[in-house]
């Protein structure tokens, strides 16, 4: 599943990602624009899957001078099947976000729950994911964490995201103590946290990281 542009998955043709383009706008766009604002594909195939919507009577095309405005049509008959699937799409990221949390919750007990950090990072964060791209995963724990727990906890979470998204999912679970060693040392892989990593759960990555220096 392609998380930076999940319409795709829905619809793996750029006229998804067109009427998710279209549906975030009260007006009408030209197909230049509508193919800046997606950011995939190119302005020629743009338009054609835009003529394509248009026959299909999804879009309007109104001529303007010497363009064309497109804009979603909201009378049409499939447009709230449309309008729901992009509503789908567009909370897909912080629905696997939630799934993640969940099996954090479910994996450890309350007392402890709140000291464990879980962080997103890598091309999923920044945007710039394909369907092909792992989702790479960061885990703190205290140190002393019951071992059993903690491969739980992995093994529950490369499991379910590979489960909701087709996916591969690295995880990279370390205790505090192993956090330290990995800063002291300019382990890659803190940088690569620092410059991109978003916590979802517990305390913030980047502070604990401060914290091992």
């Amino acid at each position: 599943m392609d998380l930076s542009n999940p319409m795709l998955s829905i619809i793996p043709s750029l006229e998804g990602v067109s009427l998710r383009t279209l549906s975030r706008t009260s007006g009408s766009l030209t197909g230049a624009s509508v193919a800046r604002l997606a950011g995939v594909g190119s302005e020629a195939g743009m338009r054609k899957s835009l003529e394509r919507l248009v026959v299909q009577g999804l879009v309007t095309a109104t001529p303007a001078g010497g363009s064309i405005l497109y804009a979603v049509n909201q009378r049409h008959v499939l447009w709230p099947a449309v309008q729901a699937l992009i509503s789908v799409a567009d909370r897909a990221l912080a629905d696997v976000e939630r799934r993640m949390i969940d099996l954090v919750e479910e994996c450890i007990d309350r007392p402890h729950v709140s000291d464990v950090t879980l962080a997103l990072f890598g091309s999923v964060v920044r945007g710039e994911s394909t369907k092909a791209s792992d989702i790479d995963v960061a885990v703190v724990f205290s140190d002393g964490f019951d071992e059993h727990v903690r491969e739980t906890l992995v093994d529950a979470l490369v499991s379910e995201i590979a489960a909701c998204t087709g996916n591969a999912c690295n995880v990279y679970a370390v205790s505090d103590s192993r956090l330290t060693s990995m800063v002291a040392a300019q382990d890659p892989l803190i940088a690569s946290w620092r410059e991109d990593a978003r916590t979802i759960h517990g305390p913030d990555l980047r502070q604990r990281m401060s914290k091992a220096r």
